[in-house]
């Protein structure tokens, strides 16, 4: 018994032994509880500069048109992206760094998995404006795409002058010149994708089985870039000849030529391509490829594998060439916005409800928006809700994913308290406002990612949409439109009570914005 008590005191000296030091040794432990609100270092300082801000005065308008069809068009200049630090990281970034998915297809290829999208069809069946839209959505969820697409070469290297005979397969100067701007934009796409491309886009009519085994076999000397074909097939002459006169009069092609004359020759166009045009068939099964029959009617797929054509594939099956406006506007001015706090819920003071009653009489007197046609979505947001109740709608949609960027910890500060308190922080979010993340909130690019359902739901929408949300969701939503880059979408000017009324078309984006109720309290950060 003597032996057993020892043991057992020997036992219990031992144990509290490791217990004291464990206690100690945690005790010099720092805390990790919201450690970032106060170690980080901020990034090196860099000037983003605001667009000044005028009161307008009440129900002025101002107009501005963004044309689309550059040489080597997306629109967007790729512009590197700079990452934020981790946490434990004590030094200043130095150089900018582009966030680069480097295996997009997830096979481990030496170049990434990188992807070429071709795309495949007669003239007028809407391949360009598909191809434009894929670019611009891929391009807003921070994957480097750009389009290269035939028709510009040609028109930069030989000029727009080419009447229907250029185009007959029959004209064997015309088909040698077309395959030399085949082969330069081809030289262009590989190169970029070498580099920092991550997507490209080939956009040409490639309507014959010998023009996509050349291509084939030119993406096959790579190692690691996949193929997707996209074919828009067409056999609807009311889409067709809304297409021919929506595109074509509007195109490069046809300037200073009458609507006449630029629809006359755009058929004869067609009528030569479809001499030999071979659609995808039984020889393309080696293929990974999409059908899109009538704008979107029906779907015919081919080996689609992987997350990326997935998405794409999603994208595409809800284009369509209808046109329509989208309205896009902040909700009215609330309280937080007077003592510029940056969350919370707050009620309209009374300049937000004469805005929200303006934008209703607004959007009645105007034939495109009567309450039969108009789809009204709104944020969640007790700001947003208020100023959606007096608007009379076909459809109502309140969407979660249309609230405020959340500010986390700070959602109860102000943003003077915030820049007092927490300066590193706010030194961080001033140097890159487009990818700081508030702590347990969000950055521009999570608004982003939690707005691409709006979209989906927007792009596959044919009646008149109006959202109404808020300033950092109307900037990305602008952005999407606009297809700007990503790091100017921090910098859009979304000013309160001002009403951003946009036109797509294949060629150009056409944005109105009416000034409806003046705003004098509108933050500048």
């Amino acid at each position: 018994m003597h032996q057993v008590g020892l043991i057992l005191v020997a036992t219990l000296v031992v144990y509290s032994s490791v217990a004291l030091a464990r206690q100690r040794q945690h005790a010099r432990k720092p805390r990790k509880t919201l450690s970032r609100l106060d170690v980080d270092e901020p990034l090196r300082p860099q000037s983003y500069t605001t667009p000044a801000r005028s009161v307008d005065a009440p129900h002025s308008v101002k107009n501005a048109v963004t044309f689309m069809h550059e040489l080597g068009i997306s629109m967007v200049r790729l512009s590197p992206l700079r990452r934020r630090p981790s946490i434990a990281s004590t030094t200043i970034l130095t150089s900018e760094e582009y966030d680069k998915k480097t295996d997009l297809m997830h096979e481990g290829r030496n170049q990434g998995g990188k992807l070429v999208v071709v795309m495949v069809g007669l003239p007028g069946r809407g391949k360009s404006y598909m191809a434009r839209k894929v670019a611009r959505y891929l391009n807003w969820i921070n994957y480097a795409t750009r389009v290269f697409n035939i028709g510009n070469y040609r028109r930069k290297l030989l000029g727009a002058e080419h009447g229907a005979d250029f185009f007959d397969p029959n004209n064997p100067q015309g088909k040698q010149q077309r395959m030399e701007m085949a082969e330069a934009a081809m030289e262009d796409m590989l190169h970029y994708l070498g580099n920092e491309g991550e997507v490209a886009i080939y956009d040409g009519t490639n309507s014959t089985l010998e023009r996509r085994l050349w291509i084939q076999q030119r993406i096959a000397a790579t190692d690691g870039y996949h193929l997707l074909f996209i074919e828009s097939i067409c056999d609807d002459e009311a889409i067709i000849e809304r297409n021919i006169i929506e595109t074509k009069l509007r195109s490069p092609d046809y300037r200073g030529v009458t609507p006449e004359m630029a629809v006359a020759d755009f058929r004869k166009r067609i009528a030569n391509y479809r001499k030999n045009y071979e659609a995808l068939g039984p020889a393309d099964e080696v293929f990974s490829y999409v059908k899109v029959i009538d704008a979107g009617t029906k779907l015919v797929m081919n080996r689609i594998h992987g997350y990326l054509p997935m998405k794409i594939l999603s994208f595409v099956s809800n284009l369509h060439i209808v046109p329509r406006p989208i309205y896009l506007s902040s909700a009215g001015e609330s309280m937080n916005d007077l003592s510029h706090r940056l969350g919370g819920e707050a009620e309209l003071t009374p300049r937000g409800v004469d805005y929200s009653e303006a934008l209703s009489d607004f959007l009645a007197a105007n034939p495109e928006t009567s309450p039969d046609v108009l789809s009204l979505w709104y944020s969640t947001a007790a700001s947003a809700r208020a100023t959606a109740k007096p608007i009379k709608s076909h459809t109502r949609v309140q969407w979660r994913a249309l609230r405020p960027l959340e500010a986390g910890a700070y959602s109860h500060m102000t943003l003077d308290e915030f820049k007092l308190r927490h300066s590193n922080e706010h030194a961080m979010r001033r140097a890159n406002r487009l990818w700081y993340r508030y702590p347990l909130g969000e950055s521009y690019v999570d608004v982003i990612t939690r707005l691409e359902p709006v979209i989906f739901e927007l792009e596959r929408s044919r009646a008149p949409v109006l959202l109404v949300a808020h300033p950092e969701v109307v900037r990305c939503l602008y952005g999407y439109f606009l297809d700007l880059p990503l790091l100017e979408i921090p910098k859009v000017a979304a000013p309160l009570h001002e009403l951003i009324e946009l036109h797509m078309t294949a060629y150009e984006c056409v944005e109105t914005r009416h000034c409806l109720v003046p705003i004098k309290h509108q933050s500048t950060e």
